[in-house]
């Protein structure tokens, strides 16, 4: 089976639930004297048909004015889907922020991995709705954009690079776009530096992708959108959070052809297999993850409520639903562990793999994935959770045991940590799983062991490598609104002191176990002595 084949099988069994709106669509319950024979009411019944035909599930939402406003429908129209064909135009010929409204709303929502622009746009108004979508979701307003408008375009030899600024912002993930940069950074570093003062992001790409967007004549949103992270304009197609977009074209994507299309789209992407491997997963884990077991229905709600009443005894009932999750998760976990996956399989790795080099940034990436995970709603200390200092390049690791993070108590709040500092990329990936190392994001990977600089280099290798266990108590477990954390101490003369810092990631599970382990070791090492030439 071939890459494209196997990617079509995969993303129609991950699509189970869609849904077509459109303003001029046809409901199920429509008579036929109320159809004004428009293209779109012949559109829901073939999308039906062939969706059916497919094992999918499709439900059909005639659009009407303000239904982007409406929680409760939004709700009912998104709720386990797995796509959404929406419709551009949701007002004859105009509502394109009705569209992009609803848009935010579906990316918003993590189970929803794909949503089609299903337009009657073609050529290069498909560009323009590609667009739309880059400044609609930018992490800026509307109001932001105006802002900086003008100002960019006070600043002296901005014409010169406007062209230069449009093809980054739309070709940001490319190689021509490195290039691009290069040649920007070389010969308009003057214009350049204007453009970062007046936009004020830290990320240059980015800074200079927000100069594009506040020129061109495209909607804002009036909150902050998240950004893409991959963007192809050759295949009208971006991932935003964990939805996939992508622009089709009623004319030149019937039914019949429509998830062929979509699935086309998507792999001529180049991040397209881990794409299609976190959906074959998610879907092998729909299918195989049951919860329920006999043992399960051996025992009752009493029972449960019995053992959650000796947590209760000593206060820590608050301890017991995370025990419960633990047990669930770790039971979906070995309900998965001899299932194949289609993607892994040696033969079809062996026919794909063409021995080619990948980028450092790619290899970074992957060892981000592997090792950390930025938790959005677990808002307190944790085993694995990494801090970094206020105002230094010092970074803090919790290694306390994850059943006294979760009964502070118990410790009298007082928390075990490591420390650490940056190490440099290619030193890092050189050292590979050798080091204690941990890849926080695309500019921080942070050492966590102590190098002794008073020993050469050709020496070093024979020398102990520790990492320090340090305690500090932490009053308040809770991140503040801006996920830091007050760390209390005492100094050497035994005064108490403090300072902030601020959650960073989180280290997974058994990445963290193996630099707590060599942390605790720290505290039973042997001193000798030894005579040194």
């Amino acid at each position: 089976m071939s890459y494209e084949e196997k990617a079509f099988e995969i993303i129609k069994k991950s699509i189970k639930s869609a849904i077509f709106i459109d303003e001029k669509a046809r409901t199920f319950f429509q008579k036929n004297e109320d159809l004004v024979g428009s293209r779109e009411e012949s559109l829901s019944e073939e999308l039906y048909q062939n969706f059916k035909s497919s094992g999918i599930s499709l439900d059909i939402h005639k659009y009407v004015n303000n239904d982007e406003n409406n929680t409760n429908l939004k709700n009912y129209l998104f709720e386990d889907r797995d796509l959404v064909l929406l419709d551009w135009n949701l007002d004859d010929q105009s509502g394109e922020l009705f569209s992009l409204e609803l848009l935010a709303d579906i990316v918003s929502r993590p189970h929803i991995h794909f949503c089609a622009i299903y337009t009657s746009e073609k050529g290069q108004k498909l560009d323009h709705v590609f667009n739309n979508l880059l400044s609609f979701f930018s992490d800026e307003t509307e109001e932001y954009y105006t802002e900086i408008k003008e100002k960019i375009e006070g600043v002296e030899g901005i014409s010169e690079i406007i062209d230069d600024l449009h093809f980054i912002n739309i070709n940001r993930n490319s190689i021509e776009c490195k290039k691009k940069l290069g040649y920007l950074f070389q010969n308009k570093k003057e214009i350049l530096e204007k453009i970062f003062e007046i936009v004020g992001d830290e990320d240059k790409k980015c800074a200079l992708i927000k100069a594009s967007i506040s020129q061109m004549t495209t909607y804002k949103s009036k909150t902050q959108n998240i950004c893409p992270s991959i963007v192809s304009i050759e295949n009208k197609t971006l991932v935003i959070d964990n939805t996939i977009i992508t622009i089709l074209n009623k004319e030149e994507n019937s039914p019949d052809d429509l998830l062929k299309n979509l699935s086309a789209q998507i792999t001529k992407q180049n991040t397209s297999f881990t794409q299609l491997l976190g959906l074959e997963m998610q879907s092998i884990f729909s299918r195989s993850s049951a919860f329920i077991d006999s043992n399960l229905l051996h025992f009752t709600k009493d029972a449960l409520l019995y053992h959650r009443e000796n947590y209760k005894k000593e206060g820590l009932q608050h301890f017991f639903p995370e025990f419960i999750k633990e047990i669930m998760l770790e039971k979906a976990n070995l309900n998965l562990r001899n299932i194949p996956i289609s993607l892994l399989e040696d033969a079809f790795l062996d026919s794909e793999n063409n021995n080619s080099i990948p980028d450092d940034s790619e290899l970074i990436a992957m060892n981000i994935f592997y090792n950390s995970t930025k938790l959005k709603n677990d808002n307190k200390l944790n085993f694995g959770d990494v801090f970094k200092k206020e105002g230094e390049e010092e970074y803090l690791i919790c290694i306390t045991a994850l059943c006294d993070c979760l009964r502070p108590d118990k410790i009298d709040n007082s928390f075990f940590f490591a420390k650490g500092g940056p190490i440099k990329p290619s030193d890092a990936l050189k050292l590979g799983d050798t080091a204690f190392i941990s890849y926080l994001s695309e500019r921080q990977m942070v050492k966590w062991t102590d190098v002794n600089t008073i020993i050469d280099a050709n020496h070093h290798k024979y020398s102990p490598v520790y990492i320090k266990p340090i305690q500090f108590s932490i009053i308040e477990t809770q991140f503040s609104k801006e996920g830091e954390l007050s760390f209390y101490y005492l100094k050497p003369n035994g005064e108490k002191d403090s300072f902030q810092a601020k959650y960073i990631t989180t280290i997974k599970s058994n990445y963290t176990q193996r630099i707590a382990n060599h942390a605790f070791s720290y505290p039973i090492r042997v001193g000798v002595d030894f005579v040194k030439k």
